[in-house]
């Protein structure tokens, strides 16, 4: 879907929210479920899915799981 709203010329300010709303609260909505049981093997899977949205032009910045890992364990134990 990211890649049809690229190919239709969505500007990158608004594929960065589209990919965010997606993508990385998807991942940050799951992560506080199966972050701690992780494999090195998965990491690397999920950084590169990140990666792989900046060489795309998705995104603007580069998001690492623990970054995400991070956020989502601050506002589940804020919440708390």
């Amino acid at each position: 879907m990211i890649s049809q709203l690229h190919d239709q010329g969505l500007a990158i300010k608004q594929l960065d929210i589209v990919f965010e709303s997606f993508i990385v609260n998807g991942i940050s909505y799951a992560i506080p479920a199966w972050g701690g049981f992780i494999t090195a093997e998965l990491h690397g899977i999920v950084n590169s899915v990140l990666q792989r949205a900046i060489r795309c032009g998705f995104c603007n910045e580069l998001t690492s799981r623990v970054q995400i890992m991070e956020v989502a364990n601050s506002r589940f134990f804020t919440a708390i």
